[in-house]
């Protein structure tokens, strides 16, 4: 086969780019589309390589096109173990101010707010 651009026929790991050619859509990207531009709040859960990371990418790129601010955050990222439950909060409130380029401290937002209960903070914040 003499193609122009290489590109890969499978990929291990990762998501596939926007514009990958061996991207198969599937009734999940027009749902998650229409929820998400519907303002509705969305998560994407399915077992390990099965196509999340690709769906988000996609979506995203489509949603950007429109106008729209998007936050992505992979919760496996944040951490589980030897985390305190106030360090994956403001690591999780950091990072949802850094997806939305808030000029916010969300550390020293965190502590300010230490009067009240964790959930709150977070809802607070959000």
């Amino acid at each position: 086969m003499n193609h122009k651009q290489p590109y890969r026929y499978y990929q291990v790991g990762g998501p596939l780019s926007e514009d990958n050619l061996t991207y198969v859509e599937r009734e999940a990207d027009k749902d998650l589309y229409q929820a998400l531009e519907a303002g509705e709040y969305c998560y994407v859960l399915n077992s390990r390589q099965m196509g999340k990371s690709s769906l988000v990418v996609r979506t995203r790129k489509k949603l950007e096109a429109q106008g729209f601010t998007f936050a992505y955050i992979d919760l496996t990222l944040v951490g589980t173990e030897d985390v305190s439950l106030d360090q994956w909060c403001t690591t999780l409130l950091s990072n949802l101010a850094d997806s939305f380029q808030l000029e916010v401290d969300a550390v020293a937002w965190w502590k300010t707010h230490e009067g009240l209960a964790p959930l709150n903070r977070m809802t607070k914040f959000i």
